[in-house]
């Protein structure tokens, strides 16, 4: 006679640990990802070199560009835009 209350309490409990897990999982992503976050804004804010590279020493993406040796390649690149530096 005492069969079905223990049914309903065993399924309740496998229910709740269910509903736990995936409550514990949802949280632990969570976790992750804002450390993960937190990883990328770090790396974004230390410095990549020593020294600075002059804007001189840069060579344009384009084999194409002629560089003038007196300006910076940026501003070649600005001035065949059309823009002004």
């Amino acid at each position: 006679m005492h069969v079905y209350p223990l049914v309903f309490i065993v399924a309740s409990a496998f229910r709740s640990a269910v509903n736990l897990y995936g409550a514990l999982s949802a949280w632990s992503i969570a976790i992750r990802d804002k450390e993960f976050l937190v990883e990328m804004r770090l790396r974004n804010h230390e410095p990549i070199a020593n020294k600075p590279v002059p804007v001189g020493d840069v060579t344009p993406l384009d084999p194409d560009v002629e560089v003038d040796p007196d300006r910076p390649v940026l501003v070649n690149m600005l001035m065949e835009e059309g823009n002004q530096a």
